[in-house]
């Protein structure tokens, strides 16, 4: 496969499903000094594979569930070998089983982690004898012979963490004199004997973790000067011994988190000025005594978080002198407690504690403090000036208590303060306590009990992020947050909002990235208040003056036109988005305190009207509202009229003159008996008219009158038996007509004439007479048109008891005969007009020919004999 690439130095296969590896695989590859190999499904190698790359230093084979690996005793110049995440059940499996003494003296580092080997013994590593780097961690290692790692005196870092191993001999490491990290955490051990590591005198990290460990453990400690991280977090320990802790004097991380300590003696620290770490958490300490910390000058992290301490002593932490970082997070703390000479702090935790109040004392001393997390407790105030001595804080978390309010003045003196976490109190209202926050950035205030309105003028100008989500807000204020140049995140999510109008949340155009706004979880009234945002739907422009809406697919309407159960507002219609109005006055009318002002709306008693905020869309609601009779005067502006299922009897002429914006009218259900001459007089823009299911039974002329814009008529399901000759005239623009089922028996010569206009008919369920007359001067039409009178083949004379029409009548016989004629002259004219073009093409061919013969000829003994040949020709 690589024959040809010779000069290769390194070789990476990543997810490729091999299952095995000729012993061949390789060859070629001369140069090869570093392979690797990751999730090859299982894999299975050959023995020799690697007999091919002598400069082989590099191996990485890794999640391929390799259970044999091949042999690597040829390989004299491996230097790393990485075997992580298979299924080896042994040492046997690794292929470093060499013989008649063969070792690899360049190999360094050893990785076997997450594999299935169970047992090590001196004879694993006698082919490695200057290994210095071995993992076998997080696997099933359970024993290790006394002298396994006497064949490898050069290691300096074992990591066999996290397996089952129960037990280790006082002697395992007696020949590792070299080691420097030793990692023996996460197993079961139970106890350790007590001269197990008294001859590692180079080592410098050693973690003992979560082994089981109790108080003596202490006692397989002492001599290691050279130790500078010790982890014993997650044992049994209750006690610690000043002696041992007293020799461990170059200790720069010590970690006695989660045991069971119940006190810490004072000065116990006392020697370790190197510590620079120190955790003491989740534990069972009660107090801290003046002098615990004497002597951790150096110390930068102290960790005292998840104990029962309910007291700390006011100098405790006097000798803390570098201290950075303060975790008390997680006690019993009724206040703050006494931090004064506490200078550099950086960073301090008391979350989760049960501190009531603060005072403007609280924090004095803490001039260097920038981040400082109160949550969890139980204030129920800020007061003026409780963070006036620390002025150069950054971040504070006072979510999760039981603030309810805030102090004007409270925050005077944060001048640098640009994270404010206040989620999960009980405010009801803010004003202008934030605005001294000059460099404010983020405010979360969610989940409080807010229900003032959002307004301008509450946050830093500065802001870029506001979080209120989860309050009872139910108001925007118009432009509220206009002025935010640098605003990049408003969350208002699950408030009480019903309706946000257009220049509620306008943005600066001039925004260098634009707002992006969540407002989701409210109960909308979509109504023409919100179409602005329904018209941000699929709209991602940034030249808008609004901002963008990051969960617009995910805002549901409660109410509005037609709504009744919880809607997405991305698939409700602009044009069902409605305002309910009583009175509305268009904007440039000057009369609207006139009753009789001509630009006045009023709303029919009994109705309900609604429009869309602007003359698009104006909708009269009438339908099931038990009317006998039309409403005497309808909203000027009206462009749908909804009269149906109601019991008006009669529409008398002109009864909607004067609504020039009209396009539909329902008056379906109503059991209509007449239709007045006229009664639609005055409807320029009239679309759709519904007149069906009534007791209408004729049509007369002058009914449709001036209604040239007319698209849909719905007569169906009337008692129609006649229809005046010219009733349909007027209707230039008509598309779909239903007269079905009716008591139709003939159609008069305009409707006929209109089945070649309309799109759309239908008359089925009428008693069509189905004699010759019929048959032969409608039905013809009818059956050409039937494509668009989709109710055709259910309706119009299919009856089998219908009689045969004489073929021999006379109109039947010229209409035929004239027929026939017709078909006759198009064959006639088409066959003599495809014979003239086959002659003409035939003398053109000739005439082609003619002039290559005669080519040799002079020009003009051509031209004479061409005109010879071709006069004839034509």
């Amino acid at each position: 496969m690589f024959k040809s690439l010779s000069s290769f130095t390194g070789l990476y296969i990543e997810n490729c499903q091999i299952s095995f590896m000729h012993g061949s695989f390789l060859l070629g590859l001369k140069s090869l000094e570093q392979l690797e190999i990751k999730s090859a499904g299982k894999l299975k190698i050959q023995d020799s594979v690697f007999y091919h790359v002598p400069k082989l230093a590099h191996i990485t084979i890794t999640s391929s569930h390799i259970t044999k690996l091949p042999d690597l005793c040829r390989s004299g110049n491996l230097k790393y070998i990485n075997f992580t995440k298979n299924e080896l059940p042994s040492m046997d499996s690794i292929g470093l089983n060499c013989k008649n003494k063969t070792i690899l003296p360049n190999l360094s580092t050893l990785i076997l982690d997450k594999n299935s080997i169970s047992n090590i013994s001196s004879r694993d590593f006698i082919s490695v004898p200057y290994l210095r780097d071995l993992r076998i961690a997080d696997g099933n290692l359970v024993s290790i012979e006394d002298d396994a790692f006497s064949s490898i005196p050069e290691i300096t870092y074992l990591d066999i963490t996290n397996n089952s191993i129960t037990e280790v001999s006082s002697s395992l490491f007696s020949r590792t004199l070299e080691l420097q990290v030793l990692g023996l955490g996460r197993n079961p051990l139970s106890s350790v004997p007590k001269a197990t590591f008294s001859v590692l005198r180079k080592v410098m990290v050693l973690t003992l973790d979560n082994a089981g460990l109790d108080n003596a453990v202490w006692f397989s400690l002492p001599n290691l000067h050279t130790l500078k991280d010790l982890q014993l977090q997650g044992n049994v320990i209750t006690k610690l011994n000043k002696t041992i802790l007293s020799n461990l004097r170059y200790l720069q991380n010590l970690d006695l988190g989660n045991n069971g300590l119940t006190e810490l003696p004072s000065d116990i620290f006392h020697n370790l000025n190197e510590l620079r770490f120190l955790h003491l958490n989740q534990n069972k300490l009660q107090e801290i005594k003046n002098g615990t910390f004497m002597g951790l000058v150096n110390a930068l992290n102290l960790d005292l978080s998840g104990n029962e301490i309910k007291e700390i002593e006011k100098t405790v932490f006097y000798d803390l002198e570098s201290v950075l970082k303060l975790d008390i997070s997680e006690n019993n703390l009724t206040r703050i407690p006494n931090l004064r000479m506490s200078r550099t702090v950086q960073w301090l935790n008391l979350c989760s504690n049960h501190i009531q109040k603060l005072s403007s004392g609280s924090f004095e001393g803490l001039k260097h403090l920038e981040h400082l997390n109160i949550s969890k407790n139980r204030l129920i105030d800020i007061k003026n000036g409780s963070f006036s001595h620390i002025p150069r804080l950054k971040t504070l978390d006072l979510s999760f208590n039981n603030i309810q309010y805030i102090q004007i003045d409270a925050f005077d003196g944060l001048q640098l303060l640009s994270e404010l976490i206040l989620h999960n109190n009980v405010l009801e209202t803010i004003s202008v306590e934030f605005l001294p926050l000059k460099n404010l950035l983020s405010i979360d205030l969610s989940y409080n009990k807010l229900s003032m309105k959002l307004k301008s003028g509450i946050f830093p100008k500065n802001i870029e992020s506001i979080d209120i989500s989860d309050n009872k807000i139910d108001e925007v204020s118009q432009f509220a947050i206009k002025n935010y140049q640098t605003l990049r995140k408003l969350s208002l999510q699950n408030n009480k909002l019903t309706t946000i109008k257009m220049n509620d949340l306008v943005v600066p155009l001039q925004q260098s990235k634009k707002t992006m706004i969540y407002i989701s979880g409210n109960p909308y009234n979509c109504d023409c208040n919100l179409i602005w945002l329904r018209n941000r739907v699929n709209d991602i422009s940034m030249d808008s003056e609004y901002p963008l809406v990051g969960d617009i697919y995910n805002i549901k309407c409660v109410a509005g036109y037609k709504i009744r159960t919880p809607v997405l507002l991305s698939t409700v219609e602009p044009c069902n988005m409605l305002c309910a109005y009583n009175q509305n006055c268009q904007e440039t009318c000057t009369c609207c305190d006139d009753e009789q002002c001509g630009c006045l709306s009023v709303c029919p008693v009994g109705c309900s009207c609604y429009n869309s905020g602007s003359d698009k869309y104006h909708y009269v609601q009438c339908s099931n509202r038990g009317l006998n009779k039309l409403p005497a005067k309808f909203p000027a502006n009206s462009t749908k009229l909804l009269l149906d299922k109601n019991s008006i009897p009669s529409v008398y002429t002109r009864s909607f003159d004067g609504l020039l914006n009209l396009r539909v009218i329902h008056l379906d259900h109503n059991g209509i008996f007449t239709l007045g001459n006229r009664s639609f007089t005055g409807l320029p823009q009239l679309e759709s008219l519904y007149l069906n299911n009534n007791h209408i039974d004729q049509i007369t002329d002058g009914v449709f009158e001036n209604l040239q814009n007319l698209r849909e008529l719905h007569l169906e399901f009337n008692k129609i038996s006649f229809i005046e000759d010219c009733a349909f005239s007027y209707l230039e623009s008509l598309s779909v007509l239903y007269l079905n089922h009716n008591r139709l028996m003939t159609l008069p010569d305009s409707v006929v004439k209109m089945l070649w206009i309309v799109d759309n008919i239908t008359l089925s369920g009428n008693p069509w007479p189905c004699d010759c007359d019929f048959r032969i001067n409608t039905l013809p039409i009818l059956t050409n048109k039937s494509l668009i009178a989709f109710d055709f083949n259910n309706s119009i004379c299919h009856n089998s008891s219908v009689q045969n029409c004489n073929v021999t009548e006379p109109e039947a016989v010229i209409f035929e005969n004239s027929v026939h004629i017709a078909v006759v002259i198009i064959i006639t004219c088409t066959c003599c007009l495809l014979f003239i073009i086959f002659v003409w093409l035939v003398l053109y061919l000739r005439y082609k020919i003619n002039v290559r013969k005669n080519s040799s000829h002079n020009n003009r003994d051509k031209s004479q004999i061409n005109g010879n040949v071709l006069i004839p020709l034509l």
